[in-house]
């Protein structure tokens, strides 16, 4: 037997967005780890939802199929005894879990295999308490959470927003925890600025579902373009919204280019525009805002979340409180080059000193070894 750590890495799913990619990374970080060796399982993507292929590149990948976001206790109860046996099999010290689902059931089945010894690390990534949850789930969430907190050995964070919710609402109480804030690849040429040419391409970036409100980004386009018909709009995503979405475009003139996105972010979708909007009701730790950063794009956003910890205001972006802030804000930097560039350089500057994710794999690295000692 293997004298390294064994750390077993669980998944909800790898849909296209962060934590897919933070997952990803990590595993082929750790795989080729002299100390350290692991194994991700990981569960199915909704309907509509891509799956991020640029995985399976090194190490061991396992899917659980019944593994998925959407609750199903015959499923889940499947899953559960999956995970079970993976423990018992793989005996692995370290257990880390990203995403609620995986958190839950991960817990779970280390609280079941009695006979083994290992430590829990689970990865809080966004803000599950605003937006997504109905009163009702909300409370059945928190009691859920309080109950499996004692079973965690290590909480993990996106972002101080994140974990001061947690401590607002008594979930962590005296539990270990860490704010690891994630970090993104450089582009290909390190350094180099996305170049502005006339009038303002501005691009919308995500999945087509409700948290992420595309109608607002469609609205914009609508509403500029009545004042600033050159104003360029592209979205990039896919979801169950896409269809709708795709309607609505044609029904108001086609002002919107939609494209799929492409995973080679940089080259088929950063290029593409000037300056990237989110509108999202809730967000974890944004992780496009800091690959548009890295190649010198301001971010105009609706402040929730963590969006305000990766944004500097009125420095690399605006933060907006509202749809009028928005509006007022893109006719702002469409008006002012010197500004754009302004906040352009800015971003660049920030996003090489603060978004490698070569430190959030450090911090994991010095977090596992204190785990596999103590």
């Amino acid at each position: 037997m293997s004298d390294k750590v064994r750390i077993l890495r669980i998944v909800t799913r790898l849909n296209v967005g962060g934590v897919s990619f933070l997952v990803n990374f990590l595993h082929d970080s750790f795989s080729a780890n002299e100390k350290f060796e692991e194994l991700v399982l990981f569960g199915n993507c909704g309907r509509g939802e891509p799956e991020y292929t640029q995985n399976f590149k090194n190490g061991s990948w396992e899917k659980i199929s019944s593994l998925q976001r959407k609750p199903s206790i015959f499923r889940d109860l499947k899953t559960l005894f999956k995970i079970v046996r993976k423990i018992q099999e793989y005996r692995p010290a370290i257990v880390d879990l990203h995403m609620f689902k995986a958190g839950l059931l991960g817990r779970l089945a280390v609280i079941l295999c009695i006979n083994l010894k290992c430590k829990v690390i689970y990865h809080v990534h966004g803000h599950l308490l605003d937006g997504y949850l109905s009163k009702m789930e909300k409370r059945l969430y928190l009691w859920i959470e309080k109950i499996l907190a004692s079973k965690t050995s290590v909480f993990v964070f996106d972002g101080l927003r994140v974990k001061s919710d947690f401590y607002s609402v008594g979930i962590l109480r005296d539990r270990k925890s860490y704010v690891f804030m994630p970090g993104v690849l450089p582009s290909s040429t390190p350094g180099t600025r996305a170049s502005r040419t006339g009038n303002l391409r501005v691009g919308w970036v995500g999945r087509l579902t409700e948290i992420k409100r595309p109608e607002i980004f469609l609205r914009l386009a609508s509403d500029v373009n009545a004042m600033l018909p050159d104003v360029k709009f592209l979205m990039f995503g896919e979801g169950e919204l896409k269809d709708q979405t795709i309607k609505r475009i044609h029904s108001e003139g086609n002002l919107v280019e939609l494209r799929n996105f492409s995973q080679n972010v940089y080259r088929d979708v950063l290029s593409k525009f000037d300056l990237l909007v989110v509108t999202s009701a809730n967000e974890g730790t944004p992780l496009i805002i800091m690959e548009a950063a890295m190649v010198g794009i301001p971010t105009v956003a609706l402040n929730v979340g963590s969006v305000g910890e990766v944004i500097s205001h009125n420095k690399t972006g605006i933060l907006c409180e509202n749809y009028e802030h928005l509006f007022n804000s893109i006719i702002e930097l469409q008006a002012s080059n010197p500004l754009f560039e302004k906040m352009s350089r800015s971003a660049l500057e920030k996003a090489h000193m603060e978004f490698m994710v070569l430190r959030y794999v450090k911090q994991h690295n010095s977090l596992y070894s204190e785990l596999s000692t103590s």
